[in-house]
């Protein structure tokens, strides 16, 4: 594979069960997500990868399911995303890599009920200068904002209207026990 791409063959010899998509017994993948970052945007992640390893707090979406959110965003020119529950912020990271990339704003919008998670993210956010792209919310997704904060926005507001939602199907490893979020996209042009 072109050298973008097999840069993450390093994950190959990782045996941290996060790293499962790369040891697939009939085929040696490698996630398309990764081949558009530009090197300091792999660098960045690969240093996200040693801090919530070293947390032992593995958080990222199944792999090869972002390979597939990426197409659907970057192959249908979406700028408006908001995203329940963000967690650790890789899916964060990666969708603002993507956006930035296209131009889109007003871009991803996530929500999650974690302060220290959401802090953990903005901090990752930051360092990846994503702030134009990306604006990560503390709060309860399964709530109306609206109910705490009358002037808070809704994910309806954020996306312009038209909404579809995409379920994280496969968010994590089989039988990982870690949980999934949400994903609605706009199809609205307007930016």
């Amino acid at each position: 594979p072109p050298r973008r791409l097999a840069r993450s063959r390093r994950f190959e010899q990782e045996q941290h069960a996060r790293f499962w998509w790369h040891r697939l017994p009939t085929s040696r993948y490698v996630p398309p997500v990764y081949g558009y970052l530009t090197d300091r945007e792999w660098e960045l992640l690969e240093e996200w990868y040693e801090e919530t390893a070293s947390m032992g707090a593995a958080g990222e979406i199944n792999v090869p399911a972002m390979s597939v959110i990426q197409g659907l965003v970057m192959g249908n020119g979406l700028s408006r995303i908001v995203q329940l529950g963000h967690f650790h912020g890789y899916s964060a990271l990666l969708l603002g890599f993507m956006l930035r990339a296209m131009g889109s704003r007003p871009g991803l919008f996530s929500v999650d009920i974690s302060p220290e998670a959401t802090a953990f993210s903005q901090s990752w956010v930051d360092r990846a200068k994503l702030g134009e792209f990306v604006h990560l919310h503390v709060g309860d997704s399964a709530r109306s904002a609206r109910r705490r904060e009358p002037t808070a926005p809704t994910a309806r507001d954020r996306l312009a209207g038209s909404v579809f939602p995409l379920r994280r199907a496969f968010a994590h490893a089989p039988g990982s026990g870690l949980g999934g979020g949400f994903f609605f996209f706009s199809l609205a042009t307007a930016r």
